[in-house]
């Protein structure tokens, strides 16, 4: 796409409007460099130091599970990241499906990409141009039997002071193809306009969202089937994880600030239970994955509240990435690291074995068979990557991960 000086200059007002706007309150941590992991020879990854994560439970969380530890994993070994998309991009979103084909959506200039390969080498990329002074961001891609599906917000540039971050939501649009090589459909409003998307899946002809919604400031669930959407209120939620069950059914790891919660959606109501609560830290950026027999598998991370303001703040006994599962009939859940930056979730549904990553300078990748106990190995140039997202090729079984690299773009690494 060619950008027009109004639209470059536009994009150049906003990022300064939002850097501008003062620093980030209790409620938008910074990843803190903890300094735990020694890098290791390329293309491998270094084990964590002894002494490193820590199995305490959250207050108010259910006891840690008292399963054997994990057997000690060997280094796992990485191909060398390969460029998919250069620029200035955020994202990515990423999913593999049944046949092995790679679907990336990412925003840059925006504008929303799709970028797809058959063989994880060769890359294809379509662009969706919106028109002059109109933003496409936040793109999802799902895909539902052979039909791909990429839903993104589509907002405007407006007149704003600091606070805001000078964009009006016109609302979640979806355009969709059939695979392999049908033409995309033109994009379409799903919800209302204001909205903006927050989690995205598409299962037996249904779409699945949570979107949160403006001038409202809540979170709802939304279906569509058959042109029908059923939106329905999620009580408290700040953000949201979303996943669909084997019975259809929409499940949804949600952050109220200071707990985490786990909704499943019958019908036209939402029944939750709480997984971890802290009245003094702020426990939330959950994800949700689901095994076998629709059990759930959620991080999230756990800051201490430093109380406001710009003061600086220590990390309390209990911060870091926390991980918790009901597959033993109750949740349980135990602390992954003392770090507590931007992570990703997978679970190998054939051996059961969780896989999570941390970007904590640098990014780092937990493993464990029952979450019990975790091996970590740190990735020698894992400083250069953020925004990473972790996901298993089902057809071969090995670890692919896509992530932002600093001064590159979009890149792709897979475990060998």
């Amino acid at each position: 796409m060619i950008r027009s000086p109004r639209r470059a200059l536009v994009l150049v007002i906003i990022a300064g409007m939002i850097v501008g706007c003062g620093a980030a309150g209790p409620l938008d941590p910074t990843p803190t460099p903890p300094g735990l992991h020694t890098p290791s020879p390329a293309g491998t990854l270094a084990p964590t130091p002894s002494g490193g994560p820590e199995s305490s439970p959250p207050p108010q969380a259910t006891a840690t599970p008292t399963a054997a530890p994990a057997p000690t994993l060997g280094a796992v070994s990485w191909s060398v990241p390969k460029l998919i998309r250069p620029g200035e991009c955020s994202g990515p979103a990423a999913t593999i499906d049944s046949t092995g084909r790679r679907h990336v959506v990412t925003a840059c200039d925006g504008g929303v990409r799709y970028l797809t390969s058959a063989d994880g080498s060769s890359w294809t990329e379509t662009s969706f141009v919106p028109a002059i002074d109109v933003l496409e961001m936040n793109p999802q891609v799902a895909v539902d039997g052979d039909t791909v599906h990429v839903v993104f917000d589509r907002l405007v540039p407006e007149d704003g002071g600091c606070g805001g971050d000078g964009l009006s939501e016109l609302g979640v649009f979806l355009t969709s193809r059939h695979l392999p090589n049908g033409a995309w459909s033109d994009p379409v409003r799903i919800g209302n306009q204001g909205d903006r998307l927050q989690a995205f899946r598409a299962a037996r002809g249904v779409l699945h969202l949570t979107v949160s919604t403006s001038p409202e400031g809540s979170v709802v669930y939304e279906s569509l089937a058959d042109s029908t959407l059923t939106r329905i209120a999620i009580p408290g939620a700040l953000t949201t994880s979303l996943r669909v069950g084997d019975d259809g059914k929409a499940r949804i790891a949600f952050s109220t600030g200071q707990a985490i919660e786990y909704a499943t959606v019958d019908g036209g109501a939402i029944s939750s239970v709480t997984i971890a609560e802290s009245a003094d830290a702020y426990l939330r950026n959950p994800l949700l994955v689901l095994g076998p027999g629709n059990d759930g598998y959620i991080v999230w991370t756990h800051r201490i509240d430093a109380g406001g303001g710009c003061m600086e703040r220590d990390d309390g006994p209990l911060d870091g990435t926390w991980f918790g599962t009901d597959k033993g009939g109750g949740w349980a859940s135990t602390r992954v690291t003392p770090s507590h930056g931007e992570i990703s979730l997978t679970l190998d549904p054939s051996s059961g074995r969780i896989h999570v990553l941390v970007v904590e300078f640098p990014m780092t990748h937990y493993t464990s068979t029952d979450g019990s106990s975790w091996d970590a190995f740190a990735f020698t140039n894992g400083k250069d990557f953020v925004t990473p997202t972790i996901r298993i090729d089902p057809t071969t079984g090995a670890l692919v991960v896509f992530a932002l690299q600093f001064g590159q773009g979009v890149v792709v690494f897979g475990s060998t």
